[in-house]
């Protein structure tokens, strides 16, 4: 039997990237952890939320 992850057909989501054990293996390597990669995600998010917000104001 073969296993196949859930979002073969699309994208994975970010909890399934989290779990991957090659995305640790590249923040250890890169001399990060998974709190670096959330605080990153959540920079990221704020960025490209203030561009609407903005908008939004406006």
């Amino acid at each position: 039997m073969r296993e196949t992850a859930d979002w073969i057909t699309g994208e994975p989501s970010v909890q399934d990237l989290l779990r991957d054990p090659l995305i640790h293996a590249v923040l250890r390597r890169d001399g990060l952890g998974l709190q670096d990669l959330l605080q990153a995600i959540s920079l990221g998010r704020a960025r490209l939320a203030a561009p609407a917000a903005a908008s939004n104001a406006a």
